[in-house]
């Protein structure tokens, strides 16, 4: 007979837990990670992803976007432009020596600007190619690169500039001895002398030009390097446009499908006839223009080479209602870079280039018959019934 249980034990007795009850805790802890702590650590990761690791380039159907192709020691072909040039064994530039004799031998790279003083300059050190523009390139441009080319600063100003036409001679203090600067007093007219400009660059015999402003900053260093790399890699070579990602004081980039400053090589003066521009255009819609007129295979905006541009309120008034001439100007344009392949491709299969091309894999080259291998001349194997897309004409 079992003995009652007394009262006092029977008050303090607990139930045994069930399987349900032990797993409900976790159970809940589980469900408040996975529903509200674990989105959470999510959306910081990605916050953080985004923030340091770098967009994708945006898309434009006038420009492509690409890191230097690193390929510049490869190139072993004459000077583009110079039917006379010797074949040198090893070039880095076409045309040019490694190692130049003497520092004129040196390819010339042109960096062009025009200046208009502004009210509250008083000063040469007032100036912002002198407080922003110069030491950047003074920064960015390395050693390698100025014992390999030549670099000069032009400036184009008004010759009713008054502080130009004062502090002109006081810019020269501020410039390294490889830096060699020039002042340009140009009759004022209504439009930036862009083409008075980089016409005086082509005569001086600057090999590459880089067009920017006055106020311009540059941030990479090698862009020379990784320009001219650029050029090069276009089929046929130097026969396009490259230019930066670009943004101004305020973080602010400019549209994806402009290059609002560009590097060219010579030829492009060549087939526009000594005109950077088209001469139609005052101040406005120079940089729209050159953004389309080759097309996007021969377009590049490099990803590895950045400016900044410390825009201010603009020392012009812009001509906005010149945006009707844009699209007959790319056009004709586009013709021009037509006509001046299609004449090194002529109907019947062979056409010897009095400007030789690099060799591209895919068309072959043969030498000049009774030429030397000295006189750096080759014979274009044109393919397809000799068509110029042999010779890689953009597609526009």
């Amino acid at each position: 007979m079992h003995k009652a249980v007394p009262t006092r034990f029977l008050k303090n007795k607990r139930p045994c837990p069930k399987t349900s009850d032990k797993l409900r805790k976790p159970l809940f802890a589980v469900l408040f990670t996975t529903t509200l702590l674990f989105p959470w650590f999510v959306g910081v990761f990605t916050l953080f992803q985004r923030a340091w690791a770098p967009s994708p380039p945006p898309f434009s159907p006038y420009i492509q976007y690409k890191h230097a192709p690193h390929t510049l020691e490869n190139i072993t072909h004459t000077r583009l432009g110079d039917a006379h040039s010797v074949r040198l064994a090893h070039v880095s530039i076409p045309g040019y020596p490694d190692q130049p004799k003497e520092p004129n031998d040196k390819p010339l790279i042109a960096i062009a600007a025009p200046s208009r003083s502004r009210p509250t300059w008083t000063t040469i050190g007032d100036a912002e190619v002198v407080h922003t523009l110069i030491p950047s390139v003074v920064r960015t441009v390395t050693e390698l690169e100025r014992s390999r080319y030549r670099f000069k600063l032009y400036l184009a100003v008004d010759d009713d500039d008054a502080f130009w036409k004062a502090q002109q001679e006081h810019i020269q203090d501020k410039v390294p001895t490889w830096l060699a600067i020039e002042i340009l007093v140009l009759e004022k007219q209504d439009r930036i002398p862009f083409n008075r400009m980089m016409r005086k660059t082509y005569h001086d015999g600057a090999e590459f030009m880089v067009r920017i402003n006055d106020d311009t900053e540059f941030g990479s260093t090698e862009w020379a390097t990784k320009g001219i790399e650029m050029l090069a890699s276009y089929d046929p070579p130097w026969v396009g446009v490259v230019g930066a990602v670009e943004t101004n004081t305020k973080n602010i980039a400019p549209p994806a499908n402009l290059l609002p400053h560009d590097f060219t090589h010579r030829v492009h003066m060549e087939i526009f006839h000594g005109e950077y521009y088209p001469s139609e255009f005052s101040n406005w819609y120079m940089d729209d223009w050159i953004t389309r007129v080759y097309g996007k295979a021969r377009t590049t905006k490099l990803l590895d080479w950045t400016l900044y541009h410390h825009a201010q309120d603009p020392r012009y008034s812009p001509r906005t209602d010149q945006f009707d001439l844009l699209a007959p100007t790319v056009q004709r344009g586009q013709r021009r870079i037509m006509e001046w392949l299609q004449g090194r491709c002529e109907n019947g299969g062979e056409n010897m280039l009095d400007v030789p091309f690099r060799p591209v894999t895919g068309k072959r080259t043969v030498p000049r018959a009774g030429a030397g291998a000295g006189t750096g001349k080759h014979q274009w194997m044109c393919m397809e019934q000799c068509s110029c897309s042999a010779l890689g004409v953009p597609e526009f």
